[in-house]
């Protein structure tokens, strides 16, 4: 049996992990933009 604290513990510990995750997507799609612009930039 779990208890309820462990429980909301590692409910925690995935929406830490998720947040994580979120914010690495984030900080990627900000830099291929920004890649993207510095290629474009450089063949015009």
């Amino acid at each position: 049996m779990v208890n309820s604290e462990s429980r909301h513990a590692t409910g925690g510990v995935m929406m830490e992990l998720t947040r994580g995750a979120a914010t690495v997507a984030t900080v990627q799609d900000a830099g291929y933009c920004f890649t993207q612009r510095l290629v474009r930039r450089a063949k015009s």
